[in-house]
C-alpha cells in the first residue's frame, strides 16, 4: 500500500480558487478511481494557501497510470497558473509489522 501526497501552494490572491478546485474537482476525481482509497484534502493551519491532497493506492504503477490520465493532467494544468510554486509530489510506502 502506498500513500500519495501532493502539496500545492496558492499564489497570494488565488487561495480560495485553489481550494475550490481541489474540493470540487480533485477530491471527487480521486473518489471515482477504483484503486484509490481514502482521498482527503488537508489545509495547512500555519501556511495560508497551502493544501495537500492525500490518497492510498495499491501500487506505484496504479499511481503512475492515474498521474498520466487525461483527467488528472487537465486538472493539474488548470491549477498550475494559480500556484506560487510547482506541486510537491510524494509517494510513501506503508510498512506493516
Amino acid at each position: 500500500m502506498f500513500v500519495w501526497l501532493v502539496t500545492v501552494r496558492a499564489a497570494d490572491d488565488r487561495s480560495a480558487a485553489v481550494r475550490q478546485l481541489l474540493e470540487s474537482a480533485m477530491v471527487p476525481l480521486l473518489r471515482h478511481q477504483p484503486d484509490c482509497s481514502g482521498p482527503e484534502l488537508a489545509a495547512c493551519i500555519h501556511c495560508a494557501g497551502e493544501h495537500t491532497y492525500v490518497a492510498h493506492w495499491p501500487s506505484e504503477e496504479v499511481v503512475a497510470a492515474f498521474e498520466a490520465s487525461p483527467a488528472y493532467n487537465s486538472l493539474t494544468q488548470e491549477l498550475a497558473p494559480w500556484l506560487r510554486v510547482p506541486p510537491k509530489r510524494e509517494l510513501w510506502e506503508v510498512l506493516t509489522f
